[in-house]
């Protein structure tokens, strides 16, 4: 997922000035997998805000999902909404909007388990600390997409963020170090966190699929900002989505349908 959500945040600007924008069968697979992987989270959170004794393992694991992956959750929603507006449609747009309007709603009700009471101290701090981590780095990886098309709306902190974008911009041709640091930098940041629950793992990695199959293979060659060294295999049209089996398929299907 990291080396997805630096990539699609780096190439969104040329992205936007080029006028590729995401084509369907992306869109809806973007839609459907966002959706039944937020009706688990509710499904989860209800169960979880009971009060009932619950295994700290399995509410560790449900909050550090949904918080890890709220910072794809921004950067796609962005670049579906700055796109759509460069090119005067609402195609895009408003599936962004929807996916991140979830996540903010599924967002309140894990903070409001965090300070229920119901979690042990250690937990909520540990969990606490890792949401403010992905707090910061949302507002890092969005800060030039919100100098440069004023997309406020999906920042923690828009000032912050423009404050980050404003030293983004200032690297100029030191793009590609500058990506390559917050890439390797992120991926300490959140190395404890970045392996899910085997099924959200599944729908992350084919929601990252998705959300980059509609950039073309040679972009990693037109727009110099991603080190070719990694960047490349992330637009091979060959990438394969995820094995999901036919009780995955099933499961997250019906989910998607409750939505």
């Amino acid at each position: 997922m990291i080396d997805s959500v630096v990539a699609l945040s780096a190439y969104a600007p040329h992205l936007v000035a080029s006028g590729i924008a995401p084509h369907a069968e992306a869109l809806g697979r973007c839609w459907s997998l966002s959706r039944a992987r937020l009706r688990h989270w509710q499904n989860r959170l209800q169960h979880l805000n009971t009060g009932a004794a619950h295994d700290a393992t399995l509410v560790e694991n449900t909050l550090a999902d949904l918080f890890v992956d709220e910072l794809a959750t921004r950067v796609m929603a962005a670049v579906f909404v700055v796109s759509d507006d460069a090119q005067h449609v609402s195609d895009a747009g408003p599936i962004g909007r929807n996916i991140f309007l979830g996540h903010l709603e599924a967002r309140q009700a894990a903070l409001r388990l965090l300070v229920s009471g119901h979690l042990p101290e250690d937990s909520v701090i540990l969990l606490d600390r890792l949401r403010r981590r992905v707090e910061r780095w949302s507002d890092l990886l969005l800060g030039h997409l919100v100098v440069r098309f004023g997309c406020d709306e999906f920042a923690i902190n828009p000032e912050r963020a423009r404050d980050f974008g404003a030293e983004q911009l200032e690297a100029g041709g030191a793009q590609r170090t500058l990506w390559d640091v917050s890439r390797q930098s992120l991926r300490a940041a959140l190395v404890e966190f970045d392996a899910g629950e085997p099924l959200v793992e599944k729908i992350r990695d084919n929601l990252a699929k998705a959300t980059l199959s509609w950039l073309p293979p040679a972009l990693s060659e037109e727009c110099d900002v991603l080190n070719p060294s990694w960047a490349i295999s992330l637009l091979q049209p060959t990438r394969a989505f995820a094995n999901l089996s036919g009780e995955d398929l099933a499961y997250w299907s019906s989910q998607a349908r409750q939505c």
